[in-house]
């Protein structure tokens, strides 16, 4: 019985490392499906979600993306302009 549970989990281990990856880089919104947008500005299909102030959720093959509102998440999309520092015409403060 042992050897038979130990034949199992290599199996298992195996097969895993086969696994594809499970996202799809779309070019144009005609490869997106049921009338899906492609994003160009991260290459993965969008589709309409009223829930999403964009009024668009990304589908489930767009990677660390999928299940997010477009314009929102970690993505290429979101363009993050932070502030690094004090501007440089501010006023010092007194401490």
């Amino acid at each position: 019985m042992r050897h038979l549970l130990l034949i199992a989990a290599s199996v298992a281990s195996l097969t895993t490392g086969c696994l594809r990856k499970t996202e799809f880089k779309c070019q144009t919104s005609d490869q997106c499906s049921s009338g899906g947008v492609c994003e160009m500005t991260t290459g993965y299909c969008s589709f309409v979600d009223s829930a999403c102030p964009e009024g668009r959720r990304y589908g489930g093959l767009s990677g660390d993306l999928a299940g997010q509102c477009v314009g929102e998440g970690s993505g290429s999309d979101v363009v993050d302009a932070g502030v690094d520092g004090m501007p440089i015409d501010a006023a010092p403060s007194s401490v």
